[in-house]
């Protein structure tokens, strides 16, 4: 699941990190390549972040807003480029420079690729209902953004063995979804920063698979 591989990964670099924190008490502040740990530190962190936007970004244009975590890795190992390169000075750029462009850079890109329209239901700062028809909707899409959005599966009476996609795509907001007592509910969600919370019965007349991601905010999955 892309929400378990998220977190996954920022497992392991939290691994490396403490791994990295040790060697760092154990030779003290340089490493083995002349580079201070606290920046290597930084770095392992800076690329992590850069990582994490390509691969685990939903949307197209997130991917491509990595240029303030690249700025500060430059203005972290601006010494060693400046080696590598052979500049003169170590301090090749204005550091302020760089952040600047690099936040212009990222504010070009959300103009440059356009935003993801979202189908389905879409809810911002306000509480909406939303009803999905399971005779006739086997795939939904709720867009809930800083607002308290409910969900409720109709005409469920009669249908077994059916698999029903829900995409969320939620934002600092609310939202709960209502779904027969009987079925299964498979969370593939990529929560962020978030709270996703399933009732534990499951059962086994028609699946729910909940796809999409949660920022900061708090789904639930409830039945009567």
């Amino acid at each position: 699941m892309k929400g378990r591989a998220y977190k996954v990964y920022w497992g392991i670099l939290m691994l490396i990190f403490a791994a990295a924190l040790i060697v760092y008490g154990t030779v003290g502040t340089e490493s083995s390549f002349g580079v201070p740990f606290f920046t290597m530190l930084m770095g392992i962190v800076l690329v992590g972040w850069i990582i994490a936007k390509i691969v685990f970004s939903s949307e197209l244009r997130e991917k491509f807003k990595i240029f303030i975590p690249l700025a500060l890795l430059v203005m972290c190992f601006e010494k060693q480029i400046a080696a590598l390169a052979g500049f003169e000075s170590e301090n090749f750029i204005n550091n302020w420079v760089l952040l600047l462009s690099a936040v212009i850079a990222d504010v070009a890109m959300s103009f440059i690729v356009p935003k993801r329209q979202g189908k389905g239901h879409n809810n911002r700062f306000s509480s909406s209902t939303h009803y999905v028809d399971a005779v006739t909707t086997k795939k939904s899409w709720i867009n809930n953004r800083m607002g308290d959005s409910t969900v409720y599966y109709t005409n469920t009476d009669g249908i077994e063995g059916e698999t029903f996609e829900l995409n969320l795509s939620n934002s600092m907001g609310d939202i709960t979804v209502h779904v027969p007592a009987d079925w299964t509910v498979i969370n593939e969600l990529l929560n962020r920063m978030g709270d996703v919370s399933i009732r534990q019965n499951q059962g086994s007349r028609c699946t729910l698979k909940l796809m999409g991601d949660n920022k900061m905010g708090d789904i639930n999955v409830v039945s009567p």
